[in-house]
């Protein structure tokens, strides 16, 4: 015969450990290398200008040269009315890289005609300009 008794679960799967909330994480102690696949995934400017001031050992990382490889400085706004001195990031990003850049650095400036309102798209090469 089946017994009456009603389930309950072991003690180890409590319903309060069940309901215990997570402890808040410290990025700040992430490894280095998932530190760097993390900001990887951002632009240069990104890096610059947010990331690299999060803490530490994430300025550390953006200060380490494997991470200006590929120095991505495409921008979908006008960061120039924003204060950003874009020929200047360049130089930090070409300075961060120590000699380490494997692919040519290319800027797109988007500038807004006044005049007709259409968006323009400029690649332009200044890895040249850089090296003056």
């Amino acid at each position: 015969m089946a017994s009456s008794s009603s389930y309950s679960p072991p003690p180890s799967t409590s319903m309060s450990q069940l309901m215990k909330p997570e402890q808040p994480r410290n990025w700040a102690e992430l490894p280095p290398e998932l530190i760097s696949s993390i900001l990887l995934r951002l632009n240069s400017i990104e890096i610059l200008e947010t990331a690299q001031k999060v803490c530490r050992s994430w300025r550390r990382v953006c200060k380490d040269p494997s991470m200006w490889r590929k120095i991505d400085m495409d921008n979908d706004g006008d960061l120039g009315s924003m204060g950003y001195d874009l020929e200047i990031m360049c130089r930090h990003a070409v300075d961060r890289s120590q000699g380490g850049l494997l692919e040519y650095l290319r800027l797109t400036v988007r500038r807004v005609s006044e005049s007709s309102r259409t968006v323009l798209s400029e690649p332009e090469d200044i890895e040249a300009k850089l090296r003056t």
